[in-house]
């Protein structure tokens, strides 16, 4: 995990407060799952709920509190931050919802499987928000019955998978032959996949179970994207 610092749920239990950090080469990006509660971000107090996602830019100081009856469930992804090629970033808190982002199909992954496209590059002109500068794309995958990714590659980036709903076989390389490796999957894990590895999702969800989604994040590999 070369691009990665750090990938993890904060849970803040009711009438909880987390520590207020700052990391000053790392830009940070945050996915509610769960629940409502605060944002500390700089001098400003944000309410934020579930589906809310965030671009945190390096040297800003963030935390939350909960004054909420429920548990406040929050995933954490922080990547490191290039000095030398990170010079257009945003320097103010961007966030928004699930809610504002249709789903959209992408050619070159089948018909099967929608994408909710949420944040990339401050050059992004497809994404909800156009923030990062290491973060290429973070997105919602929601698959139909019995529908799939279709396995591919990406040669200059990680990234990594959350299953937020459903079960079914992830793809996570490649024989020697080039068979593919899948992997039995389901609801709370995740997966991480280096650059050039074989990746994708058949879902095994039925009718009655309704749609599989996914949680997934991709962003540059420091050495293979030039430095």
């Amino acid at each position: 995990m070369k691009g990665l610092s750090r990938y993890g749920n904060l849970l803040i239990d009711p009438g909880g407060i987390s520590n207020t950090v700052k990391y000053s080469d790392e830009e940070q990006v945050l996915f509610v799952m769960e629940g409502t509660g605060i944002l500390h971000f700089g001098k400003e107090n944000i309410p934020v709920s579930k589906n809310d996602f965030m671009y945190i830019p390096k040297e800003m100081k963030f935390g939350f509190s909960n004054p909420r009856e429920q548990s406040i469930s929050v995933i954490i992804m922080g990547f490191k931050f290039d000095r030398d090629t990170c010079i257009s970033t945003k320097k103010g808190l961007m966030i928004a919802n699930t809610d504002e982002v249709k789903f959209q199909t992408l050619p070159s992954h089948g018909p099967s499987t929608t994408f909710q496209l949420l944040l990339g590059t401050t050059e992004s002109k497809r994404d909800r928000l156009a923030a990062a500068c290491r973060v290429t794309s973070l997105f919602i995958m929601d698959f139909a019955t019995r529908g799939t990714n279709i396995p591919h590659k990406h040669d200059k980036e990680e990234e990594i998978y959350l299953i937020l709903k459903g079960h079914g076989d992830i793809v996570a390389g490649e024989t020697d032959d080039g068979a593919e490796l899948r992997h039995a999957s389901k609801e709370g894990d995740a997966y991480f996949f280096s650059p050039k590895t074989r990746i994708g999702f058949y879902s095994g969800n039925n009718d009655e179970e309704g749609h599989a989604r996914i949680l997934a994040v991709r962003y540059m590999y420091p050495v293979l994207s030039g430095k």
